[in-house]
């Protein structure tokens, strides 16, 4: 087994799928496109799919993310697939083990990212990447998408509460970057 990479920041992550060999990823939750980009920018993945419905928890469109995240993302060929669905509907869309690693950073409510969890963990092979954004607690990377004017950090603690019910339920170890607002990672079992 290869030794795991440390992950101080979330900006190492394409150092670390290339260390681990991992060619097929996606992000769950992908707003501007940002992060999409800097993976396929650092890293050797041969395609990474990147999802988002593109509405807010209102039900309102997105599209003027949408139109970004397509821009930024477009630059990048056949090594990029943007798909705007919900996260349940795409999951269907990836069979058991096809993937190497995941990034979830989708709907911060608690029910929600439990849900990404049960349905996007059996899609990444044993010694894939399963990972995801906003671990802290603060709020610090929760886009509009997940916010209100009346409610600006409504989801903030759910998605600490939500990944480590998952990981205690299911006997994984967890590990974080160290940074002001910290992804969580594991290696599939």
């Amino acid at each position: 087994m290869r030794k795991v990479p440390d992950i101080a920041h979330r900006n190492m992550f394409p150092a670390a799928i290339d260390k681990l060999g991992l060619k097929k990823g996606a992000e769950i939750g992908v707003f501007e496109g940002s992060f999409s980009s800097l993976l396929l920018e650092k890293s050797s993945l041969e395609v990474l799919y990147s999802i988002d419905a593109w509405r807010r928890v209102d039900g309102g469109l997105m599209e003027e993310s949408f139109l970004k995240a397509t821009l930024a993302l477009n630059q990048y060929g056949d090594r990029s697939v943007v798909i705007r669905s919900p996260s349940p509907v795409a999951a269907d869309l990836f069979e058991d083990g096809s993937l190497d690693f995941i990034y979830i950073d989708a709907d911060h409510r608690y029910e929600a990212v439990l849900a990404d969890l049960n349905l996007w963990v059996p899609k990444v092979r044993r010694g894939g990447i399963i990972s995801g954004h906003d671990y802290s607690g603060k709020g610090c990377g929760i886009c509009k998408a997940m916010t209100t004017d009346e409610q600006p950090q409504r989801y903030k603690k759910k998605v600490k509460a939500a990944v480590n019910k998952f990981v205690s339920d299911n006997g994984i170890d967890l590990l974080t970057t160290r940074e002001r607002c910290p992804s969580w990672w594991f290696v599939a079992k």
